[in-house]
């Protein structure tokens, strides 16, 4: 999976969290259970008290400045994208065939061709190689059905690649998609 910069940090906060929580779990394990299995008996600790108010949690994650309450009406932080160099062509489709084998390609098929009839072809298909590219933008972007929305793991930029990478494998030929287009599809979803 790739990450962006602005939600690296988001990330690694979340797992430090987690980390508190299995420390303060762990440390709030007693007494023994015993499981039955097949052939020879099991050892397991008692469940864990995981509530936000414990003083495990609060001193586990005070230090590392982490509110176990977050207010819930504060705004969220925008961090702008950071501006990337423009790119060839070529360059672009390169960067998408990355993107495309680490994020795409174990449902849609390292040959485009999709798989069963949950992740559908994307060679030869015209809802991705027609002229004007908002409908997949805001697909890759937002996910549907069964696919993830990727605005949150991938740059306006890692979005323009895949989108042109595969506009143009296989059988496809299409006009490449630029970061200023899948920014354009992002201001007016948040227009709306």
């Amino acid at each position: 999976m790739l990450v962006n910069g602005s939600n690296r940090g988001s990330l690694i906060r979340v797992g430090l969290i987690l980390v508190a929580f299995l420390l303060a779990a762990c440390s709030q394990m007693s007494e023994p259970l015993q499981l039955e299995s097949v052939g020879e008996p099991m050892v397991a600790f008692a469940e864990p008290d995981l509530s936000l108010d414990t003083p495990e949690a609060a001193q586990l994650t005070e230090p590392l400045g982490i509110p176990l309450d977050p207010p819930r009406d504060a705004p969220l932080a925008v961090v702008p994208e950071i501006e990337f160099t423009p790119l060839s062509d070529a360059a672009l489709i390169a960067m998408g065939e990355k993107i495309y084998a680490t994020n795409c390609a174990p449902c849609h098929q390292p040959n485009g061709e999709g798989n069963l009839s949950i992740f559908p072809a994307l060679n030869r298909n015209p809802f991705v190689t027609v002229s004007t590219p908002t409908a997949v933008i805001d697909t890759v972007l937002h996910g549907r059905q069964v696919m993830p929305a990727f605005e949150p793991t991938l740059s306006a930029q890692e979005v323009a690649a895949v989108i042109s990478y595969i506009r143009n494998a296989w059988s496809n030929e299409a006009s490449v998609v630029s970061a200023a287009q899948v920014r354009e599809v992002q201001e007016e979803d948040r227009s709306q």
